[in-house]
């Protein structure tokens, strides 16, 4: 996913698209990607897609654009839009939890997007202890899925025969919820957040995940925050990456150190 931003960002740009900037500063193309995104703009260090550590995003597009080119995880990206438009408007400290095929998380404390030391805050899906690598799989393999349904919309067939009252359906998605919950309060635990905010393809179907969850993490949290569904939907992450591009328009702006006119003098 890309967007066109209106200035180019401080970070994850590579030396070609530095020493364009001056003559391309008003705008630049951001990229949203699965995994941690390092100083470099790469995933080198944890990724879901396998050999896409490797790939140097920044310097293959750096050829194609006439901008700077930026890349950013799109769980970030997600947090930073339900924060500025969405559902967490009005709370500054706020974990997203993203549901779907994957699993992912985006924090805000005290109003800032953490990226951490490496760009890897908040992949707390890569200990296995969490349980998240492996949540979807109750959905894609929950019985009685007909044939004709592929593996990516197995889920959705899944949430909607729960919703008919379809036993193993119901019980998928219990477990589901079950693993989604561990990683979640983990989070929690940590950060104290005001808000949870549960987005991603899952999050059509909050209907069914948000009161077990809230469930499960009161037994496991010490202090329960508010547990939101996502109102930007599939809008989040470009919407983030937008939210991003004014962030660093306020950054050139205010930051710059413009002298002020020197009133003239009366004689």
């Amino acid at each position: 996913m890309t967007a066109r931003r209106v200035t180019g960002g401080e970070r994850n740009i590579s030396p070609a698209a530095t020493a364009r900037r001056a003559g391309s500063s008003s705008s630049a193309a951001e990229l949203a990607v699965t995994g941690a995104v390092d100083a470099t703009g790469r995933t080198s260090f944890f990724t879901p897609l396998p050999g896409w550590g490797t790939v140097d995003l920044v310097a293959h597009l750096d050829r194609r654009f006439a901008c700077p080119v930026v890349v950013e995880n799109d769980c970030k990206l997600a947090a930073l839009a339900e924060r500025w438009k969405g559902a967490a408007s009005d709370a500054d400290d706020i974990v997203y939890v993203l549901g779907g095929m994957r699993t992912g998380a985006g924090l805000i404390i005290d109003g800032v997007l953490r990226r951490g030391f490496g760009g890897a805050a908040g992949e707390i899906g890569a200990l296995k202890n969490v349980r998240w690598l492996n949540a979807p799989a109750h959905l894609q393999n929950c019985p009685g899925v007909p044939d004709s349904v592929g593996p990516g919309d197995a889920a959705a067939w899944v949430f909607n025969a729960a919703r008919e009252g379809h036993k193993a359906a119901r019980q998928a998605v219990s477990r589901y919820v079950k693993d989604l919950a561990v990683g979640t309060a983990a989070l929690v635990l940590t950060l104290d957040p005001q808000v949870v905010v549960f987005g991603g393809g899952f999050s059509r179907s909050a209907d069914l995940v948000l009161d077990p969850l809230r469930r499960e993490l009161e037994r496991l949290c010490l202090r329960m925050p508010e547990v939101r569904a996502s109102t930007l939907g599939a809008d989040s992450v470009a919407l983030g990456a937008l939210k991003l591009s004014l962030n660093d328009v306020d950054h050139r702006l205010f930051s710059a150190g413009l002298s002020a006119p020197v009133a003239p003098r009366r004689r």
